[in-house]
């Protein structure tokens, strides 16, 4: 604290603001003086800023003499952020407990040389002991044991006796504090290495108390326990008092205050159903005794029931509690005696895991009641299909009246009125579905007598009405006289659609609690017909069967409606197989809709003929829709494609992209022609905002063209493709890279020695062919070469077998302690190695890999070459080969993740290493369980530990089968288990060798099944191959469980394609489909078998099975069950078909293989239709690239017809009538469950022209032959191009041809220089020189600069014919920056030769940087300039004018009006942020739907949930402050409840523990902004400004500003700004907030809502002039992508900005701005029009002058840049640390070329903030090993292992430099990692490594980089 001014942990001295301008006649002095912390309850000090009342010193060097010196620590560090701030940075944050000055220096004086008066020196108190983290975790987590020990951490270490005499433990109800006891020291050590140390409350609570390395030993680590036991269930408050000191007396200072709920006592209670409140147990159901603690479960078995009659019922466990070796409760099993009387009794002595005896211990043995059997009227399900053969409705009733009373109507049958009437019975079956929803009624709201009544069904659905058939009164006699639970069966008068209705006054007694009657409804369909409908996007399908026969219904009228409006869609009569096929007519279809969704309504379909009607919804699918079938359902690109082609999609800054767009539309015939469209193509960075925007025209005919030049300034990275047409953007999966680069001269290739298959069986070795060659020709002979091996468990799936699983690890039965793999402990791979090899002389080498482990299982061998090419740069190549434990692979797939514990059903697959089928192989599955034992520990009081076991069991159950033609084999397995199992398949080759695959399945039990239902509607259709040719037959095995069936057999994907009905045997049910060129690239082939009813012997044999449990799906057989009803199976494959029909042949051929530089190719090219016809009328583009480029990046868009072919999702779904059908039995619905489913010599010329992309052409004419011819220039590259024409013909054809050649020439040169040298670098200059020819040559070769740098002497070699020689020469770059042209020329004594000019750019050693800025309002006094310290000339200042600071709120409006949710926040943000009022009115009307009882706001209109404290503080806060008056009854109530929540008497039931603290300011903030706060209340208040958020904080002083005759108003508020103040993280242009990550989150307050509270707070205060622009420039500077991050920081931030800006209007601004320095003059007139750049001027020494006039004055950023060559590290805002590590060196005791170095760079942060980036110097050639070809991948396989905060948002490659760009960067400590490969020689000179925020550069920091000295191999 400073010098005993007030009691706290820092005490600050705050002066009264002055005017920035100095005036003459006052001294001038410090008038701010301020540590900084890092927020509440951080308890240390980062920092100290002091703020003058005139300038010190010139704006130019933050390293200008400091103003004052510290004896505080040995580490610091500080920097002038304007000429008027000074802020000194401590390298560790000072601990608590300590005492020391800042004092001023002597003789201080400003800038116009006046000393510096008033206060000197400040005292800097730390303060004694605070907390800054207390763990207490508790038995559950958020509650605290009643013998509670707490783990508190302290910023300083604490004198024990202090905080044994004077801290304490307050529990609610108590008068008085009880104390704590200290425990031992060895304590904390104890307990939290006994929780582990991955348990994350220990890591959160040790990062919180910054306690480094994990150290329990920290003295500043203490463990507490309360001296008396807690009262449970009450609130409770660990008390720190401002007295408790450190061992040298020092007080803490301020009292601290942890809030904490005590546990509940430990209670048993009895658990069971009832019929209502009052009611006795349910007989039926299970019962349940819970424990509130857990209990070991051995004991809690010994619980009883003991009945009257003395027999007894045991407990069970829980099935996921079996393994449980503590328990919180047990479970009996009904049903129970009716009207019996029981006695629960527990074992004696029970006690908790605490050891806590049963608090309710006197209420056992605990005296049951069970009631009489609950009454019950129950139709099975809303709807129902009775067959007409026997119209019959069954109903189940159970302890009832003797009769009941009902009434029927029959709202269709032969009335014709109502037979047309679709719309009706669509109406009824939504009531009857709905009619059963809860219907609860709060009545005497808020009074005493409050109380909820049950309406569900207490008034009848049947009532008379126009239009709805004659209501007949039916009683239904009970033979059991209603006691007994009977099924009885209603007989239904005719065809038609019935409703039935009964009522029971019992019924309701027991079910509403009152003497009402209840009402149970259903409505059935008594037909002999059953409808079936697919709903496709272009073609639909109706059929109709029989009940009785399955067989089609012809010439039925088929009517298709919209099931909510009744609106006709379609209409027709059935064909002779029951089909009425229907156009693209109707809506987009769906799987599912409701007549209240916006998404779609469900269409009815209905069919009529003769006397008879039925129909189906189009959402009864349940159990057959796409997705039970795990195939994809519906299109996410509207149906079309563009696909673009691009000459490159890698090209550097200032190159051009020229693209060509092809447009198809994608339907059920194939493709289509797309209308033309016009728009506009964006090119996205991805991981910027920054995007670039091209016009787009594509023609009806399907193209366009476009080219765009990469602009200078572009970051480097991917750029996303977009379009945006017509209002809507739709993205592709195309991207171009924008990159720095340079083309390799050399490619490489890695191929296996041996091409048998065998080979990659369990091999010993892996033997390898090696190469490396020019790209002109030849190899690349005695080349050294490195190779490097690694091995992966990765292995690709088979293609078309992507459904199944293939390998896996062994599983091992046994016991074993968790922490492990799951599955067991999995093998060993082989060892990496790293092998030097050198190269034959033709290039080539042989290798063998030895593999060193035995192959148990599919795993990779991942190989890579490095090489050093001759451009300069050692390149990679690399292969994956993949190697096997035996010559098959098993796949493996169940039916769905979850599946029942007596029907596991699986597919198992075999195939040989080329993915084909193998039948007759023998595949054995086994089952294993796996169970997690979990036991707990209890350490000390509220800390347990667990201790993890997992044990896997075989299980008895397993089957073999032995697989088919198609490879495969099914099993179906009656496991009985529940839970997870995990299920692995075997497989054998030919010599024996086994192989696996793995998987998980989980099984529920009967109990568990959710679903409702059974596995059975669906059935396997099985594809005899995956794919097809097109044109060829598919046959389809058909697994049905019918003797005999009709199918529905069609293919579909945009919709049905075709379709046709057959009859299926079961003995052998094959289906044979036509796949036409059309069904290209995937169909799906649907297979609906329909059977009718069963009878005679059949039927007969039906009931022998239901007697037998003989069930095909094995579903449990009971009484209800109906084997011979209709029935029917649906089942789908998706298979491939050959793109044959659409395949263009198209052909490119050049006129010889090789040519000289410069000379022409002449081309052909040739299409030709699938057919072989001249395709004359195609559309070719022609493109001709250098392979060099291809090598480090492919082009893929070349492939127009595989963009095309793109696999389509269905987009027909099914439904049925018939999982209607109601058995004789049984009634209800079918499930939803897993289920099937030579050239010239040009030597002479000078080569310069090195363009990668030889030609573009968009458009290439062909003859009436379908040929065209295409010169093709040749550049003066050595190299291979790759020749591309690309043919589209139609809508429905397109293709790709190809050709290479390549330069060459008899002597080549091939420069290896590095494309960036800094002046003053010393380095290799290298070339290579190549005799291509069959003769031997001596070779001179010479050198040139311009401009000329050395003289450079000739090299002579002699070169044997087809090798290569190196030429280098030792240069030093010339001092001055700019490009470098290099002159090579190489001459053989025959007369050979080749001339090369490359260029080098040359930058300065020391880049020009921004090493100041500050914020001013022009007009102001004049500012001293000077420049950095030992700058070079070249320095220059910048002036950014702007006519306003205020965010800018367009982006804002935008997200908010397009934020897609709607709760009350939401909605009220949105009016606030957008400004538009005219939703409030109606919102406002709404509040009290809104309201709970206690008057606080609910986020929904639910009349059940509980309001929000905080929501309605929020509410009545903002909506006060943005003038939205709220209604006065609504408003009183709110008010009220923000009263209680102030005073305690309110507060919220959380489901986690926080500080109530923080909402009860919010509140008083809100009633303080509404005029309705009593001064009184800041009394209620307990929490000091440094335990505040500075969210908090800001309300408390918000509140206080209003409160100005509360107590000790004045000094609270004086006590808040000052720590308010020490939050703040100042620099030249902004200010930011150091604790932005503590924002509390569960209040919904984010970083960026505190950074606007904190502005709203202090806008418009004396005192905070200086402070306030730069608060409003940083809360700016927080937008991302225009708008702030959450809803209520969107309001409140657009809320404060117009304030600003109301403060500071920007339409002021006019007339004519002046800036002048140094005999320099620049002016900019207002208005400014579009993108005006900042002001420039020389940098000069002396005043800068802005001035204005004819009107209000800008604001301007005056930024000072400069080149200083860096000897120290320069901290201003951030701190940056570096290092360097070898990955891969030659000779570990020097870098050479070649070498891989690891580079790790720390970020320190004093506050959030965005888009900052990092950069880091690379020596001249160097290359950042990234994801470009020819770079190596394993050797940054650790990259980032270390890495520590947010990853990039993206980064650069460049010549110069790596860069990182963080889009949104927090306080404290980032660490980030990259690759680099040295490439270049020489001594090199870096620049410094720099981080800054690239919207206030001035906020950075700089480290200088020693120089690199790299050696030739």
């Amino acid at each position: 604290m400073f010098s005993g001014k007030r009691r706290g942990r820092w005490l600050v001295l705050l002066m009264a603001m002055l005017p920035l301008a100095a005036r003459g006649d006052i001294a001038p002095r410090v008038t701010m003086a301020t540590p900084g912390g890092a927020g509440e309850n951080s308890g240390a000090i980062e920092r100290f800023t002091l703020r003058f009342s005139e300038a010190m010193v010139p704006l130019g060097d933050p390293r200008k003499s400091a103003p004052a010196t510290t004896d505080c620590a040995k580490g610091a560090s500080g920097h002038w952020v304007d000429q008027q701030t000074y802020v000194l940075d401590f390298d560790q944050p000072l601990p608590g407990g300590i005492t020391c000055k800042v004092r001023l220096r002597d003789g201080l004086a400003t800038l116009r040389k006046a000393q510096v008066r008033g206060i000197t020196s400040w005292t800097i108190d730390t303060g004694g002991p605070s907390l800054r983290a207390v763990l207490a975790p508790g038995e559950d987590g958020d509650t605290v044991d009643e013998d509670q020990v707490f783990i508190v951490a302290t910023n300083t270490p604490a004198d024990r006796a202090s905080v044994a005499a004077k801290a304490g433990c307050a529990v609610s109800g108590l008068g008085e504090m009880a104390a704590v006891d200290v425990l031992p020291e060895g304590t904390v050590a104890s307990v939290l290495s006994g929780l582990g140390d991955d348990n994350w409350r220990v890591t959160d609570f040790l990062e919180t108390a910054q306690i480094k390395d994990k150290k329990l030993s920290d003295p500043r680590l203490m463990a507490l326990r309360c001296r008396r036991p807690l009262t449970p269930a009450h609130d409770m408050s660990l008390i720190w008092p401002a007295t408790i000191a450190n061992l040298q007396g020092k007080p803490a200072g301020f009292d601290q205050r942890f809030d904490f709920k005590v546990r509940a006592a430990f209670e048993a209670r009895w658990e069971c159903s009832r019929a209502n409140g009052d009611a006795a147990c349910s007989p039926i159901t299970a019962a349940t005794v819970s424990f509130t603690s857990p209990v070991d479960a051995a004991t809690a078995l010994r619980a009883r029931l003991v009945f009257a009659d003395g027999s007894t019922r045991a407990p069970r466990l829980a099935d996921d509690d079996k393994s449980a070796r503590e328990v919180g409760s047990v479970t009996f099993d009904g049903p129970f005696p009716a009207l019996s009387r029981a006695s629960l009794t527990l074992p004696a002595g029970l006690r908790d895991l605490a050891g806590r005896a049963l608090a309710n211990a006197a209420r056992f043995p605990l005296p049951v009641r069970f009631a009489a059997q609950p009454p019950l009227v129950k139709f099975a399900a809303p709807f129902g299909i009775v067959e007409a053969s026997d119209p019959v409705l069954p109903v189940t009733v159970r302890a009832v009246e003797p009769v009941l009373a009902g009434r029927m109507t029959s709202v269709a049958g032969q009335s014709a009125k109502v037979a047309d009437d679709d719309a009706r019975i669509a109406a009824w079956v939504r009531k009857l579905e709905g009619a059963e929803t809860a219907n609860y009624v709060r009545v005497n709201v808020d009074k005493p007598n409050e109380r909820v009544i049950n309406h569900t069904r207490d008034k009848p659905l049947l009532t008379p009405a126009p239009r709805q058939g004659a209501i007949r009164p039916v009683s239904l006699p009970l033979p059991g006289k209603g006691r007994d639970f009977e099924v009885i069966g209603i007989p239904l008068a005719g065809k038609g659609f019935h409703v039935v209705e009964y009522a029971s006054p019992v019924l309701g007694a027991s079910l509403l609690g009152r003497p009402a009657p209840r009402y149970v409804a259903a409505g059935a369909l008594v037909t002999d017909m059953a409808v079936h409908f697919k709903w496709g996007r272009e073609s639909s399908l109706v059929w109709v069967t029989a009940l009785a026969s399955g067989k089609p219904v012809a010439d039925a009228a088929v009517r298709v409606t919209d099931s909510c409006n009744g609106r006709l869609l379609a209409q027709g009569s059935t064909d002779a197989s029951g089909r009425l096929h229907i156009g693209a007519i109707l809506p987009e279809p769906g799987t599912d809709g409701s007549c209240s969704d916006r998404s779609g309504h469900p269409l009815m379909v209905s069919a009529r003929a003769g006397d008879d009607m039925s129909f189906t919804l189009s959402n009864w699918n349940k159990g057959i829709s796409p997705y039970d079938f795990d195939l994809s359902f519906g299109r996410d690109d509207q149906g079309e494609i563009i696909h673009t082609l691009f000459d490159r999609t890698l090209v550097r800054v200032g190159e051009t992209v020229h693209f060509k767009h092809i447009l198809r539309r994608k339907v059920g015939n194939g493709f289509a022609f797309a209308d033309g469209v016009k728009g506009k193509l964006v090119l996205r960075h991805m991981g910027s905002d920054i995007s670039f925007t091209l016009p787009l025209e594509i023609s009806t005919g399907g193209f366009g063209e476009g080219a765009w030049k990469v602009p200078q300034g572009a970051p480097l990275g991917d750029y996303a493709l977009a379009f945006e047409v017509d209002g809507r953007s739709f993205s592709t999966e195309q991207s171009v890279r924008v990159d720095e680069y340079k083309l390799p001269t050399m490619r490489a290739a890695i191929t296996l020695a041996s091409a048998a298959r065998e080979a990659m069986v369990r091999p010993a070795s892996v033997p390898l062919s090696l190469f490396v060659g020019y790209m002109s020709g030849g190899g690349a002979g005695r080349l050294p070469v490195t190779l490097r091996t690694d091995f992966t468990d990765w292995s690709p799936h088979p293609k078309g077998w992507e459904a199944y699983g293939f390998g896996g690890e062994a599983v091992v039965e046994g016991t074993r302690a968790m922490g492990g793999s799951g599955e067991g402990i999995a093998p060993k791979l082989p060892f990496a190695q790293v092998l030097p090899v050198t190269l034959g002389a033709d290039g080539t080498a042989r290798a063998d890999v030895a593999v060193g482990e035995a192959i148990t299982r599919p795993i990779s061998l991942n190989i890579e070459m490095d090489y050093p090419d001759a451009n300069g740069e050692t390149m990679t190549a690399g292969r994956r080969i993949h190697l096997y434990p035996a010559a098959v692979q098993l796949g493996l797939k169940t039916d769905g993740w979850l599946m029942r514990a007596d029907d596991l059903r699986l597919q198992t697959v075999v195939l040989d290493l080329d993915g084909r089928p193998m039948a007759g192989s023998k595949v054995t599955v086994e089952l294993y369980s796996r169970q997690i034992i979990t036991a707990r520990r209890r350490l000390i009081g509220g800390f347990y530990a667990y201790d993890n076991q997992e044990k896997v069991t075989k299980l008895d159950a397993q089957c073999a089968a032995t697989s088919d033609a198609q490879g495969r084999a099914a099993c179906q397995i009656a496991p009985g288990v529940s839970g997870e199992v995990t299920v692995v398949a075997r497989v054998a080759d030919a010599a024996g060798r086994e192989t696996r695959a793995v998987t998980t399945v989980w099984l529920a039990g009967k109990d568990d099944w959710w679903f409702g239902g059974d596995n059975g509607d669906r059935m396997d259709v099985i594809p005899e191959k995956p794919a097809y040719r097109a044109g060829d037959t598919a046959r389809f095995q058909v697994r049905m469980p019918f003797r005999a069936a009709t199918a529905l057999v069609t293919v579909e994907r945009e919709g049905v394609l075709s379709s046709f009905v057959t009859e299926l045997s079961g003995t052998d049910p094959v289906v044979e489909v036509k796949m036409p060129a059309a069904y290209a690239p995937n169909v799906y082939v649907s297979v609906m078998a329909v059977r009718g009813r069963v009878t005679g012997w059949r039927a007969w044999l039906a009931e022998m099975a239901e007697k037998w449990g003989q069930l095909l799906n094995r579903e449990p057989v009971t009484s209800t069950v109906d084997l011979a009803k209709p029935a029917y199976r649906l089942g789908m494959a998706k298979v491939q078909v050959g793109w044959e029909g659409h395949r263009l042949d198209v052909a490119v051929k050049a006129d010889r293989e090789r040519y000289g530089v410069r000379e022409t190719a002449q081309v052909t090219v040739a299409v030709h239709e699938p057919g072989g016809a001249p395709a004359r009328d195609a559309d070719v583009t022609f493109v001709a690239v250098d392979e060099a480029l291809l090598q480090l990046m492919p082009n893929p868009s070349w492939q127009a017809l595989e963009a095309m072919m793109g696999a389509r999702g269905l987009e027909v779904t099914t439904s049925t009538a018939q999982m209607q059908v109601v058995g004789k039995r049984h009634y209800g619905r079918k499930a939803v469950a897993a289920g099937g489913g030579g050239g010239g010599d040009a030597s002479g010329v000078n080569r310069q022209n090195f363009q990668p992309v030889l030609l573009w052409k968009g458009h290439v004419t062909l003859d009436d032959q379908g040929v065209g011819h295409v010169a093709v220039p040749m550049s003066d590259a050595l190299s291979r191009f790759r020749l591309v024409a690309v043919a589209t013909s139609g809508a429905q054809l397109f293709g790709t041809g190809e050709a290479v050649i390549r330069t060459a020439q008899d002597l080549s040169l091939y420069a290896g220089l590095p494309e960036l040298v800094r002046s003053g670098d010393h380095y290799d200059a290298v070339f290579t020189v190549k005799n291509d020819s069959d003769q031997a040559m001596k070779i001179t070769a010479q050198a040139s600069l311009n401009p000329q740098a050395a003289k450079l002497p000739p090299i002579r070699l002699d070169l044997a014919a087809g090798t290569a020689g190196t030429l280098r020469w030792s240069v030093e770059a010339p001092p001055q920056s700019g490009v470098l042209t290099w002159d090579v020329q190489a001459r053989a004594d025959g007369g050979a030769q080749d001339r090369l000019e490359v260029t080098q750019t040359v930058v300065p050693a020391v880049p020009v940087e921004v090493w100041a800025a500050s914020l001013m309002q022009v007009g102001g006094p004049v500012t001293q300039i000077t420049a950095p310290l030992g700058a070079l000339p070249g320095g220059y200042v910048t002036v950014d004018l702007t006519d306003s600071l205020a965010a800018p709120l367009g982006g804002v409006r935008s997200y908010m009006r397009e934020y897609p949710w709607n709760c009350f926040e939401q909605r009220l943000s949105r009016m606030v942020a957008t400004g538009d009022r005219t939703g409030w009115p109606s919102l406002a009307a709404a509040l009290p739907t809104y309201l709970d009882g206690d008057g606080l706001l609910r986020y929904w209109p639910d009349a059940g949930a509980k309001g929000s404290p905080e929501l309605t503080a929020y509410a009545v806060g903002i909506a006060s402050a943005a003038g939205l008056p709220l209604p006065d009854a609504e408003k009183a109530r709110m008010l009220r409840a923000l009263r209680n929540v102030v005073e305690g008497r309110l507060t919220a039931q959380r489901g986690m523990r926080v500080d109530e603290r923080v909402v009860r300011i919010a509140a008083l903030s809100a009633l303080a902004r509404a005029g309705a706060a009593d001064p009184a209340l800041v009394a209620r208040i307990d929490m000091v400004p440094a335990a505040m958020p500075t969210s908090t904080l800001a309300q408390w002083i918000v509140a206080l500003d209003r409160l100005p005759r509360a107590p000790r108003a004045a000094a609270l508020r004086a006590a808040a700004e000052g720590e308010l103040r020490q939050r703040l993280v100042w620099s030249g242009t902004r200010l930011d907030l150091a604790d932005g990550a503590r924002a509390p989150w569960w209040m919904m307050v984010s970083a960026d809502e505190m950074a606007a509270l904190t502005l709203d707070a202090v806008l418009g205060k004396p005192g905070w002039a200086a402070e306030t622009p730069r608060l409003m420039t940083g809360l700016a500077a927080r937008q991302l992508r225009g708008h702030w991050d959450t809803t209520p920081a969107n309001a409140w931030g657009a809320l404060v900005s117009r304030r600003f800006a109301a403060a500071y209007p920007a339409s002021a601004v006019a007339g004519i701005t002046r800036v002048t320095l140094g005999g320099h003059g620049v002016q900019q007139a207002w208005p400014r029009m579009g993108v005006v750049e900042p002001l420039r001027l020389p940098l000069s020494p002396g005043g800068l002058s802005l001035t204005h006039g004819g009107g209000a004055a800008p604001w301007a950023v005056v930024s000072v840049h400069a080149a200083v060559p860096l000897t120290q590290p320069l901290a201003a805002g951030y701190r940056l640390s570096r290092s360097v590590s070898v990955v891969a060196a030659r000779d570990p005791a020097h870098l050479t070329q070649g070498d891989v170095l690891r580079v790790r760079l720390t970020i320190d942060a004093s506050a959030d903030r965005n888009w900052v980036v990092l950069a880091d110097p690379l020596p001249p050639g160097a290359t950042v090993l990234s994801g470009l070809g020819g770079q190596s991948q394993m050797l940054r396989k650790d990259e980032g292992k270390d890495s520590a905060g947010p990853s990039p948002s993206y980064t650069e490659n460049g010549r110069e430099s790596w860069r990182a760009y963080f889009e949104w960067l927090p306080r404290g400590r980032t660490v980030v990692e990259y690759t680099v490969r040295l490439n270049g020689a020489g001594r090199f000179t870096l620049p410094p490594a720099r981080v800054e925020a690239m919207y206030a550069p001035d906020i950075h920091a700089q480290l200088p980089v020693a120089p690199m000295s790299v050696l030739a191999p």
